[in-house]
């Protein structure tokens, strides 16, 4: 069985070895046949389990995509030629809000005006 010997010493609990031992009279060999099929089998390389595809998740589109552009025909998100880049619809308008100095909108109070924002 063997051309050149060398000893491998294995220790093991007891009841394992039992049990490696009712499984090798079960396939007709020695514990020794056995367990030298079995660490042999161990190098050779072979598949473990079937790979499947993996699924792209679907998200919903940012808020940024869902915004539409001056000039877009309909597609959020996608640039029209006639729509340079950064023309959000909106934006044209300039806020008619009024603010403190201090960044408090109008009507709000404002710890550092001392009461109500004051607008200068």
């Amino acid at each position: 069985m063997f051309q050149e010997r060398t000893r491998l010493v294995v220790y093991m609990e007891t009841a394992d070895l039992e049990r490696i031992t009712a499984t090798a009279r079960e396939a007709g060999k020695t514990v020794v046949e056995w367990a030298r099929e079995v660490l042999l089998e161990l190098g050779e390389p072979k598949t473990v389990r079937e790979t499947r595809p993996v699924g792209v998740v679907r998200r919903r589109p940012s808020a940024l995509e869902r915004l539409p552009i001056v000039g877009d025909s309909g597609g959020a998100g996608q640039s029209d030629a006639s729509a340079s880049a950064g023309e959000w619809e909106g934006a044209a308008e300039p806020s008619r809000k009024k603010f403190c100095k201090h960044g408090i909108e109008k009507g709000w109070r404002c710890w550092q005006c001392g009461g109500m924002a004051v607008i200068e």
